[in-house]
């Protein structure tokens, strides 16, 4: 046995430790060395260095600890002598003081320091967003300069997203899976989390939600799901045809089922919710009240059955006839996949085909920019046999791709930008979206 009178410092690779024995320690003396073949229970405090802000300090009694051969090894609990900040990168992580590490060191070396439920916060940059600000009970560890953490972990701010046709806000004080590896920030996952999402969708106004969405934010792309409210009116659109789905029916709000895939709607169910549908003849409109049977949003299409109710009796004319619709009820048919078109049948056995004008084609020309259903899309982007002929609505240009062309027309011709003035490229009904400027097709009309 031998007695220390002062604090005895072993340094060690990535640190130090402090001993304050209060009674002997059980030491050995071989090859002009001392080895203590057992440390425990005795007073310490270690300092951690590495890139961070402030030194990780902690303080306790040490367990499991051994010095032999002037190697250094122990393997304790202990708790933080001070507050711990720790940045790097996109990564922010506090530890508040008082709370218990796990710290391994092993052959004079420090490997690693395990938290498990350490109040503390985490402030974590995704690039392009507005940062995941947390705070709360965190576990992870801290091993080679690098820090990993993972859990639920509260918003200490409303977290907003927005890229693409999606935007989406989570609420502050709601609780997020969140997952960081080696300091990098990998995915975060929320369930039934409050929030609220807009989502551009083609011949509407948008749709704006909010409820409890379940969903994950991974590789800059976020994908959600859920059964959600209207948070403002949803209208449609295109052709003769027009719907208004009001936020709210009989005083009580109306939901939307929806599905985004990297960051793309995938999927829309609005069935089951009241509505208005309005249809224009040339010789007047028609309006009826009533809901959506069936209603849904599907590979960029709109697929609608509604029951509805006529009000008062209309006259119009339809297919060089005169036509009478009473009052009463009335069944609505709207697609706009293969032969687009709103079927209405009425109690009286009046039926009335309206055709729904599909968007003309674009011409996707090599290298260079092209409209898609209204916006200016790189052509490099698009897959011929897919994206332009399915999901967009796009049609490659199937003459030659490197010739400039200011089409197309209805008859599917295509008029060369030399044929055809500038005044005439922004004015005649053969050009869609493209102007001709100096012989070429490259900007949108206004």
């Amino acid at each position: 046995m031998v007695s220390f009178e002062q604090t005895v410092e072993m340094p060690f690779e990535g640190g130090i430790l402090r001993l304050y024995p209060e009674e002997d320690l059980l030491t050995m003396f071989s090859d002009n060395r001392f080895d203590w073949p057992q440390l425990a229970n005795i007073n310490c405090e270690t300092e951690l260095n590495g890139n961070v802000e402030s030194p990780l300090k902690l303080m306790g009694a040490l367990q499991n600890g051994k010095y032999k051969k002037q190697q250094l090894e122990f393997n304790s609990s202990l708790a933080l002598a001070e507050k711990f900040i720790y940045e790097r990168d996109s990564v922010r992580v506090t530890l508040e003081q008082a709370g218990f590490l796990k710290v391994k060191v092993e052959n004079n070396k420090f490997q690693l320091a395990e938290f498990k439920r350490v109040q503390g916060e985490a402030d974590i940059d995704i690039g392009g967003q507005s940062p995941l600000l947390l705070g709360g009970r965190l576990d992870g560890k801290y091993e080679d300069g690098k820090i990993d953490f993972d859990g639920s972990i509260p918003l200490r701010e409303s977290f907003q997203y927005s890229r693409d046709q999606v935007k989406v806000t989570l609420k502050a004080g709601e609780r997020l899976e969140v997952t960081v590896e080696k300091s990098e920030f990998q995915s975060v996952e929320f369930e039934g989390v409050q929030g609220e999402a807009d989502i551009d969708v083609p011949e509407t106004n948008g749709l704006k939600l909010g409820g409890a969405i379940d969903g994950k934010y991974e590789n800059g792309l976020i994908d959600f799901d859920g059964s959600l409210s209207l948070r403002e009116s949803f209208d449609y659109s295109k052709g003769p045809v027009g719907f208004h789905i009001p936020s709210d029916c009989s005083g009580s709000q109306q939901n939307m089922t929806v599905k985004t895939d990297d960051n793309e709607l995938s999927k829309l169910d609005f069935s089951n919710n009241c509505a208005q549908v309005l249809l224009d003849f040339s010789s007047g409109s028609l309006e009826l009240d009533g809901a959506v049977v069936d209603g849904n949003y599907k590979g960029g299409f709109f697929a609608v059955k509604a029951s509805l109710n006529v009000e008062e009796t209309f006259e119009f004319e339809y297919e060089g006839k005169q036509l009478v619709i009473e009052p009463g009820p009335a069944f609505l048919f709207l697609t706009e996949q293969s032969n687009p078109r709103v079927v209405l049948k009425t109690a009286n056995g009046t039926s009335v085909v309206l055709p729904i004008p599909e968007a003309p084609p674009i011409i996707c020309m090599d290298d260079s920019d092209c409209g898609c259903n209204g916006e200016l899309v790189p052509c490099s982007t698009f897959n011929i046999e897919t994206d332009c002929t399915g999901q967009y609505g796009c049609q490659w240009d199937t003459l030659d791709p490197t010739a400039p062309y200011c089409g197309p027309t209805d008859a599917g011709v295509f008029t060369e930008c030399s044929e055809i003035s500038f005044d005439q490229c922004n004015s005649r009904d053969n050009c869609y979206t493209m102007s001709c400027v100096e012989g070429v097709c490259q900007q949108p009309l206004k």
